[in-house]
């Protein structure tokens, strides 16, 4: 049995769905792997409060794409089913047949553990009959809360927005490039409700396979928008393929020194999975409490850091990765004098966070 890795081969509840992050964004994954219209979760930022009331705010899913066949939305089916959580390398793939056995779907992504505002993935279709194949790839802002302003911008490879939500120093800038496309397409772009994104379809006869590998890249300050496109740049320069090897090297930096082992080895999974979903929450450049939710899509407790990160995050970080404990206790020194007002205007002495 491996034990850094969830290999699984069953259809399970939607509820089960795990998730990807590198202690900048994270998000679960849909059933399917890819989402696709109605996909039902968001993408969570470290310390995304934004405005006054410093409300935790859900940005758009960087994997969010629509597979069709002969103009017919794909279903997945259970036979055939199989996805991999790489604990290792931090990766999540999913494959299936849909249910009418007209093809065979592929997907990888994982969140960039060395270049934090990048969320590669790969989807490769491969036609089981004759037929055309349509992939639309998206940014869509339906799960999430609506933003003040949003400033679209598209291009023939690239569609990209700016939100405010409010706070003129904490804005988002998204983007979604398509680095390849095999065979060569051209894409065109599409704009419908609350999603930018961009449409490609291919004619493949059986056994032949379409893939696009793309690359989505999030930033926030006053003026995102250059950090985002530069990200987007350098995952133009260097390819899905070497983008993968560099996160994987950064998440073998990220496990050198850790191990855990038990006798049983579901437990020994557990326990290895329970720290890459920690650690998910974590990096050394992002200065943050952490929340118990951790960068899921399930937003627990409005995302607020409260007693727990003391009680139970931050102990076992000290003692796997005290430069991602640091950052806990940095958090809290740099909260401590709105934590001092809050104690005084409740009448109290000391700080109350």
């Amino acid at each position: 049995m491996q034990t850094w890795s969830y290999d699984i081969r069953n259809w399970y509840p939607e509820e089960g769905s795990p998730y990807v992050g590198n202690g900048w964004i994270g998000g679960n994954l849909p059933l399917n792997g890819h989402g696709g219209p109605g996909h039902p979760y968001p993408a969570s930022l470290a310390a995304n409060y934004q405005g006054a009331a410093e409300t935790f705010t859900p940005v758009p899913h960087w994997l969010n794409a629509d597979v069709r066949f002969e103009g017919r939305r794909v279903r997945p089916c259970f036979v055939h089913f199989h996805k991999v959580l790489d604990l290792k390398e931090g990766t999540f793939s999913t494959a299936y047949t849909d249910s009418e056995s007209c093809v065979r779907v592929e997907t990888e992504t994982f969140c960039h553990r060395g270049d934090p505002a990048l969320s590669p993935y790969r989807l490769t279709v491969t036609a089981l009959k004759a037929g055309r194949i349509g992939l639309t790839l998206r940014l869509d802002r339906t799960p999430c809360p609506e933003p003040a302003s949003v400033a679209a911008a598209v291009a023939a490879d690239t569609v990209a927005w700016q939100l405010d939500f409010g706070d003129s120093e904490r804005r988002i800038a998204q983007g979604l490039r398509l680095l390849r496309a095999a065979p060569a397409c051209p894409a065109a772009v599409v704009e419908e409700g609350q999603a930018v994104g961009l449409h490609v379809e291919f004619e493949r006869a059986a056994g032949e396979s379409a893939c696009l590998e793309v690359a989505a890249a999030t930033t926030r300050g006053a003026d995102p928008r250059p950090a985002m496109r530069a990200a987007l740049d350098r995952a133009q320069k260097s390819g899905y393929d070497a983008l993968r090897r560099a996160h994987a090297a950064a998440m073998a930096r990220l496990w050198e020194g850790f191990d855990v082992a038990a006798e049983d080895p579901f437990l020994e999974r557990r326990l290895r999975g329970a720290m890459f979903y920690l650690t998910a929450g974590y990096r050394e450049d992002v200065v943050w409490g952490g929340t118990p939710s951790s960068l899921s899509s399930k937003v627990n407790w409005g995302n607020c850091v409260f007693w727990d990160t003391e009680f139970y995050m931050f102990p076992p970080l000290l003692l796997t990765h005290p430069e991602l404990a640091r950052n806990t206790l940095l958090y809290r020194h740099r909260m401590l004098p709105g934590a001092r007002a809050n104690a005084a205007a409740g009448g109290a002495r000391g700080a109350r966070f």
